[in-house]
């Protein structure tokens, strides 16, 4: 079966290749999208509103830079930090919507870092629902 917009064709004959849809000893149609041109448009337009959403919907990646960094977290981000030995969280904006941060502390056993750890470790921190403050 092929596609061809805005019909559907199903080869007649095994070894079927090289040979134009419009072929008819070679291809039957199966399916004439050409006779419901609004039907097709609808559907494009649905498909193109379902991307525009899930686009909206995907999260906004942050790359914070620094190894001493303050975050104001809004919804719906995703925070990228590099190996840090300081994290502070300077607000958190009301959103249902998750945010997250990710970063790694690989300071070995240096307690006054204010991040405690040995090695590396990727590290999500997520809120749900409504701020804390």
């Amino acid at each position: 079966m092929v596609y061809a917009a805005p019909s559907a064709y199903v080869s007649k004959k095994d070894n079927n290749t090289g040979h134009p849809v419009t072929d008819t000893e070679w291809w039957m149609l199966s399916i004439d999208g050409s006779q419901n041109a609004e039907a097709t448009e609808a559907a494009r337009q649905a498909a193109t509103t379902a991307l525009e959403a899930a686009a909206a919907a995907a999260p906004v990646v942050v790359n914070v830079e620094g190894t001493e960094v303050t975050i104001n977290v809004e919804g719906n981000h995703k925070y990228i930090c590099g190996e840090l030995v300081s994290l502070k969280i300077g607000t958190v904006e009301k959103s249902a919507r998750t945010s997250a941060i990710f970063f790694s502390s690989g300071i070995s056993g240096n307690s006054s870092a204010g991040l405690k750890g040995r090695g590396t470790s990727a590290v999500p921190i997520r809120w749900m629902g409504a701020s804390r403050s």
